[in-house]
């Protein structure tokens, strides 16, 4: 699998997972933050499946530096949460991030 393929299953698979979880929020700015996210990591997903370009990258990287301030800032602020809540906090931080890594390191290997 290419590395624009990659970042993009990776991408999906936060996207998708954010926007399942999101159900489930009931603290209105944390479901913003969850359907912004959910949104984001979808259209970076597809745009990387369908039309990957070195300029994506620049936007993964944006991207997965806003995620990983907005949901590790919420997975910090629920830690004392049931297990399985802060396990799909972490996996949501986990796959959005290592989607922008993917980018990242397809973007710099591009552009070599």
């Amino acid at each position: 699998m290419s590395r624009p393929r990659t970042a993009g299953v990776l991408w999906l698979i936060a996207g998708f997972s954010t926007a399942g979880i999101a159900f489930f929020i009931v603290d209105p700015v944390t479901l913003v933050a969850f359907i912004i996210g959910a949104v984001a990591a979808l259209l970076l997903g597809l745009a990387f499946l369908f039309r990957p370009s070195p300029g994506l990258a620049t936007w993964s990287n944006v991207a997965g530096a806003a995620w990983l301030v907005a949901f590790g800032t919420i997975t910090v602020l629920n830690i004392t949460n049931p297990v399985e809540e802060v396990l799909s906090l972490l996996w949501i931080l986990l796959f959005g991030v290592l989607g922008a890594v993917a980018a990242y390191r397809w973007g710099t290997h591009n552009a070599a």
